[in-house]
């Protein structure tokens, strides 16, 4: 009798899994996405994602980005650690989704805001008036500043280029013509957008001109910053 009560002891042991609740069932582990904190970053310069701190049985990872909740990825990444280099600046969705060892899965989304620092070269002469350059903009955007600077020549053949920013065909919404000209050989001009008027219209429109002839071409380079940090 003894030996039998031993042998049934034995048997129901092995028909439980390891991991089983008692009840036959045999539930997969929970997994959980955790992508950290809002990432800020820089135009042409690699962003890298992190997902370490997610926890659970996980094969997986994967990263897909999009300008916002309703469009499709424009990227999509993998592993634990992701680097992407953003071409535009704007403030986008990067949203992690992990799998575990039995199919379950778990998502979360965070921001990454992407600055614009970049500086641009052009010339204008008699022949080519003017130099133009567009810029988008998104949602959340802190601030924008232009920063012209240029040679002004010489005294028997000093020169004035203004730069004008436009978000239509029609009036510039602001102007350097109206800033009194630097003392010395270099001018240095700035202008800070408003903000709402530029997000009515999605972005905007910078054009270089002469004001005063050239007899020569002129060097001229901006300074464009598009902030989105510290949000």
């Amino acid at each position: 009798m003894v030996l039998i009560l031993i042998l049934l002891t034995y048997t129901a042991g092995c028909l439980e899994d390891e991991g089983d609740d008692g009840n036959g069932d045999d539930e997969p582990k929970e997994v959980l996405a955790n992508a950290g904190t809002n990432v800020v970053g820089v135009v042409g310069e690699p962003v890298t994602f992190n997902a370490s701190a997610s926890s659970g049985p996980i094969v997986r990872y994967t990263w897909g980005i999009s300008v916002n909740a309703n469009s499709p990825n424009i990227t999509v990444l993998e592993g634990v650690e992701a680097d992407h280099t953003f071409v535009e600046a704007g403030k986008y969705l990067v949203t992690l989704t992990v799998v575990g060892d039995k199919d379950q899965n778990s998502s979360i989304t965070i921001h990454a805001f992407i600055d614009l620092i970049k500086s641009i070269s052009g010339t204008v002469s008699l022949s080519e008036r003017n130099e133009t350059y567009e810029y988008t903009i998104a949602d959340n955007v802190q601030a924008v500043r232009l920063t012209l600077t240029y040679a002004t020549g010489t005294l028997l053949n000093p020169y004035t280029l203004d730069m004008e920013v436009y978000t239509d065909e029609t009036q510039p919404i602001v102007t350097t013509a109206t800033q009194l000209p630097d003392q010395g050989d270099t001018q240095v001009e700035e202008l800070d957008l408003s903000v709402p008027a530029l997000l009515d219209h999605g972005g905007f429109r910078i054009v270089v001109h002469w004001t005063t002839a050239p007899t020569s071409e002129v060097s001229f380079e901006i300074d464009v910053e598009i902030m989105y940090s510290g949000i």
